[in-house]
C-alpha cells in the first residue's frame, strides 16, 4: 500500500519508502541508455483496473451483520425481526425499516419506510459494493478484521442505497 508523502521513481515507478528510504536501485539518470528524465520531472501515469477474488468466511459476513445491527445502523433504522445461527454462519436475516425515509408515500402509519430484509446474500452484496469503492479498507478489514460499526453501517447502506447515505 502507498503511503502520503512516498516517493516514487519518475521511470519505473518504484516507490523509495517500500525500500527501506533507499533510492530506486535503478539509477535511471546515470544510466546512459535510459531516457534521459530527471527525477524532478512529472511523468504522466496510467491507471490500470485490477479484478481480484477474495474468499471470506461467512463467519466474518455474520460478524459484520451482527456488528451493523447491534452498533451501526440504529441511528437511522428500526429493527422488527433479528436472529442468527451461531451453527451455520450464513443463516442470519434482520428485518429493518427506515425511520426517515425520503418517499412519504411508502412510509407505513408509524412514518417508517418499507421492510427491507437484511440476509447473508443482502450482506455480501453490500461487502462487494464497499470492495469496489473502498478497496484497500476493504483489504485491510478481511485481513486485519479491522472493521467498527461504522464500517458495517456503510456495508448495510451501499447494499440498500448504492451510497453512504446518512452519517
Amino acid at each position: 500500500m502507498r503511503n502520503p508523502g512516498d516517493t516514487h521513481c519518475p521511470i519505473c515507478g518504484r516507490s523509495y519508502s517500500e525500500r527501506s528510504g533507499q533510492d530506486c536501485p535503478e539509477i535511471h539518470s546515470d544510466n546512459p541508455e535510459s531516457p534521459s528524465t530527471s527525477r524532478n520531472e512529472k511523468t504522466e501515469m496510467t491507471k490500470i483496473e485490477v479484478t481480484t477474488t477474495i474468499d471470506v468466511e461467512d463467519e466474518f459476513v455474520r460478524d459484520i451483520y451482527t456488528t451493523a445491527l447491534e452498533g451501526g445502523i440504529g441511528y437511522w433504522s428500526g429493527c422488527s425481526e433479528y436472529r442468527w445461527d451461531t451453527v451455520q454462519a450464513n443463516a442470519f436475516r434482520a428485518v429493518i425499516h427506515e425511520l426517515e425515509p425520503d418517499d412519504d408515500e411508502t412510509a407505513d402509519e408509524n412514518g417508517y419506510g418499507p421492510a427491507i430484509v437484511i440476509d447473508h446474500a443482502f450482506m455480501v452484496l453490500g461487502l462487494t459494493r464497499y470492495a469496489q469503492k473502498y478497496p484497500s479498507l476493504f483489504i485491510e478489514m478481511v485481513t486485519d478484521e479491522d472493521y467498527d460499526a461504522g464500517t458495517a453501517d456503510m456495508v448495510v447502506q451501499l447494499a440498500l442505497f448504492n451510497e453512504v447515505k446518512y452519517g
